[in-house]
This record gives structure tokens, sequence and C-alpha cells, in this order.
């Protein structure tokens, strides 16, 4: 509903357009700044409207005087504005304050505007590459605040489940199925050389769907998917990302539900809220640990994949002892080889193999430990076989992996970055939430905005007192400011004054400065 018009404000924007100009870049360039031009002819023109209005209709002219008329200016989205406000004072509460500034909320020399598209620069590249962006309008710093202000605004909102629109739109309680996958990536910290911090990241979405609805292109897409990231402890993330998919999401009314991760064991703690969910192994993980023992032998490495798809466990846990055992044998026999040798450079020879071998045996029985650990895993999804869609019958983790890497890694990882824990955590946030793409750019800006707190003025201060210590004596004096000519002096001569001045009695002209 629109309110009453207060004032029209008119600006003529002119432009030359020569023969260079006849190119739509060079011309689409000219017209964008002369709209940012007129822009910022209107700005400070609508501020000085605004403010005949607001004193003319929303003030008590006996209660309320104006005291002064003082200058400002503002970094707006349409570059730097000069403009004038007039201080009143409140003669009921002896304060002061700009009825303009109080009603059109403008708190510092920035506009949420500009803070708002510096934090979203700041998702893509860094603080000093954004503030580059914003044409330096914000120094890196500012931009940091902001994104630290934005990402505890976004952690507050997540922890209220301020979002029932976006939940109607997610589910609709119709689902009987959805996936939830997990991941973590590390991230470099401040403190230390090799100080670290892992990012926990986990989506849930309801299935596969095409990419495109038209063409031959058979690209697939997840179905409504939900994002949620922290940095925390195992158990605190599994709490948190589970009251935020039950809520958005709905879980504890979906009747299948598939946990997918990469072995790590905080991934399995979903199985604690959902115990009836089916645990899923990622594949690829799986054969990457598999492949580097036997790559080298391809049809032992088919025959090892065919037992996996026909879920032949035990022959595989037979194969893989096997291997162990082969190398322990192999490590004796290089043993019993070195000890019988009389020559040096032999000897140093089976060290070295063994030492390798070592190397080999150690991973063949952290894989069997892997594999014992993750068992219930490497087909769990054949639970659900006869329920599932044949693109739902997923055994990778690929949504989770792809996640972690356009939304986290991009930006938290590499090219020398280096964080701090509140700095990570509010950009986790920032990142999740654009990931998520529920809200709009006016949305933020709604977010950041705050109630306006009328400041506190009491006109001139008083003169600032200062406590010394002269003769092992706390003397108290007034600042002395800057002097010209004979120092007046009616001070005492056992005071600090008195004393300086007999110091300096032969002076003309001074200047002295208290710390």
């Amino acid at each position: 509903m629109s309110g009453n018009i207060i004032a029209k404000i008119k600006v003529t924007v002119e432009i030359e357009i020569t023969e260079e100009d006849i190119n739509i870049d060079k011309l689409e360039e000219k017209i964008y700044e002369a709209s940012l031009s007129a822009g910022r002819e209107i700005f400070p023109k609508s501020l000085s409207a605004i403010e005949e209005y607001l004193l003319k209709e929303k003030r008590d002219k006996k209660k309320e005087p104006i005291h002064i008329v003082k200058k400002g200016y503002l970094e707006t989205l349409v570059g730097e504005i000069r403009y004038s406000y007039r201080r009143l004072k409140n003669k009921n509460s002896g304060k002061y304050y700009s009825i303009l500034k109080k009603a059109m909320g403008i708190k510092g020399n920035i506009t949420n505007g500009v803070k708002v598209r510096g934090v979203m620069y700041s998702s893509e590249v860094s603080y000093r590459k954004a503030a580059e962006h914003t044409g330096n309008q914000l120094s890196h710093s500012s931009i940091r605040n902001s994104a630290l202000k934005m990402g505890e605004i976004l952690k507050k909102k997540e922890e209220d489940y301020d979002g029932e629109e976006v939940r109607n739109n997610l589910f609709k309680g119709e689902r009987k199925q959805c996936f939830v996958e997990a991941d973590g990536i590390m991230i470099p910290m401040q403190g230390g050389k090799n100080k670290k911090s892992e990012v926990k990241l986990a989506i849930c979405y309801s299935g596969r769907e095409e990419r495109y609805k038209e063409g031959k292109r058979e690209e697939k897409k997840l179905r409504e998917k939900v994002v949620y990231g922290d940095i925390c402890k195992s158990e605190e993330f599994i709490e948190k990302a589970s009251l935020f998919f039950n809520y958005f999401c709905n879980l504890m009314k979906v009747l299948y539900i598939v946990i997918l991760g990469d072995g790590a064991s905080w991934i399995k703690g979903f199985q604690s809220v959902y115990n009836w969910s089916a645990y899923q192994l990622d594949r690829f993980h799986l054969l990457r640990k598999l492949r580097s023992h036997f790559s080298r032998k391809k049809d032992e490495y088919e025959e090892i994949k065919k037992m996996i798809e026909g879920n032949r466990i035990e022959d595989l846990f037979s194969k893989i002892e096997g291997k162990i055992t082969c190398l322990e044998d192999k490590i004796l026999a290089y043993k019993t080889r070195s000890i019988l040798e009389k020559g040096k450079e032999e000897r140093e020879s089976y060290k070295r193999r063994i030492s390798h071998y070592k190397k080999r045996l150690k991973r063949a029985r952290e894989l069997l430990t892997y594999i014992e650990i993750n068992r219930e895993g490497i087909n769990g999804i054949d639970k659900y076989k006869d329920v599932f869609k044949e693109e739902d019958l997923v055994v990778g983790s690929g949504g989770i992996e792809s996640e972690v890497k356009n939304t986290i890694a991009r930006r938290m990882k590499g090219q020398g970055k280096c964080w701090k824990t509140r700095g990570a955590k509010a950009m986790v946030k920032l990142l999740t939430s654009l990931a998520n793409g529920w809200y709009t750019e006016k949305d933020y800006l709604d977010f950041f905005s705050t109630t306006y707190e009328e400041p506190v003025y009491q006109g001139r201060r008083k003169k600032e007192r200062n406590r010394i210590i002269y003769k092992e004596k706390i003397e108290i004096f007034t600042r002395a400011e800057v002097l010209k000519g004979p120092i007046p002096c009616s001070a005492p001569s056992s005071s600090a004054i008195g004393a300086l001045k007999k110091n300096l009695a032969n002076y003309n002209e001074l200047d002295i400065i208290y710390r």
C-alpha cells in the first residue's frame, strides 16, 4: 500500500553521443555512468525534502528547536554523496539528535546496501579483492566485519528456524524417501603453521531428476536439496544438522532414509537419530582404496569389483587377508636373507625392501579394518532395491563431494587463505545460505537493518582532567592548550604547572602538549 507523496524530485540527464559511441558496449557504459551521476544528484535532494517534511509534520517546534545545521556524507550504491542535516535539541531530555537520521535509520557513513554488496562479493573472493570490487568504498576490514555480522544473523535465524515459507515448499510431507550425505574438509587456521579445523557439511535431498526438461542430455540434479554446514564437534554437528533437516525437510515423517558417507565414523552418527535408515558407503572411496593394492593386476581388480557388486563380502575379506599373508611372507623372507647376507650394500637393499613392504602391509591392514567397520554400508542401499527408482539407487556421494568443492573449498581453501574461528564460522553460514538460495538480496538487506538507537549527545564536552605524579604527590590540573607569549600562571610553585613556568620563564612562545 503506497503512502502519501512527500515530494517529487526531478533531475535532467544529458549525455553526448559521438561517433565512437556507435557500439553497444560503449553506449551502455556511458548510460550507466549517467544514471549513477543522476542518482548522486537525486540522493541529497531527496534527503533534504524528507527532512523538510519531518521538521514540518513530525516534531514539536517549541520542545525541539533547531540547534545547528551540519554537513555529512554517505557511501551509497550510486557513489559518495554530500548532504546537510539539522540537529535538534530536546528540551525535556536535554539530548541532541538528527530527526532525519533517526527516521531514515542512518547509522555511520555507509549504507547497508553497500555493506551487503561487499558481503556478497566476499563470498566469491577475498576481502581485499571484494574491497576493490566495491570501488574501495569499503575497506577490507569493514567488509570482514560486515560478513561477521551477516554470518551471526544467519546463524541465529537457523537456530530460531525462521523459515516457514521455505519449509512449506520443501518435501511438503509427501516424500517417502530422502538422502542425507555428509563430508568434511580441512581449512587452514591462524595461530600455527599446521593448525587446521574441519568444516563439516551435510546435504539432504529427496532424489534425482532431469536437469534439462528438453533436449537429449541425460544429466541429473538433486531434487529439493537443503545444505547445512558448521565448524564444531561431530556430536554437536549431528544434533544441529538433524534438527535443521527435521524442520525444513520433515525427516521424522520420511519412511525411507539413506545415509551416504566416505567411511568417516562421525557420518554414521546420523543413524543414531534416524535408526530406521540405511547406511551406504561411497563406492568411489572404497574402490580407490582397493585400487592402491590391486591396480597392477587388472584381472584381479576387476574380480574384486564383481565381488562388491555381487555382495560377496566374505570373498573380499579372504582376498585382502591373502594379500596380507603374502606381504608378511615377503617381509619374513627378506629379513632372513638380510641376516644371512654378508655384503653391506646387499643388506641395505634388503632393509629398504623390508621398509617398503611394511608400509604396504600397514595400508592393507588399514584397508581390512576400513571394510570391517563399513561392512554394512558396502551395499546398504540394497535394502530399498524394491522401493526406489533405478536413478535413486545411488552408491556414491558425488552430491556432497561437489557441494564441498563448490560451496566451501573454492572460497575457504588455497591461495594463502588462513582463518580465525569466528570468521570461518560466519563465512560457512553465509556460503551455505547462498547455496540454499532461499533469500534474495533484499532479504539480506532486511537482515542487516537494525532499529535506530538515538545517539546521546550532551553538547560541549567538559574539559578533561588528568592526574599526574610530581614529587611523589598526586595533583589535578586542567589540560593545557597551545599557549603563546608569556605564560600566565596562578598555580603555586609546588605544583607541576608552577615548576614548569619557573624553568621556562625566558621563553616567549611555547606549545605544551600533555600526553
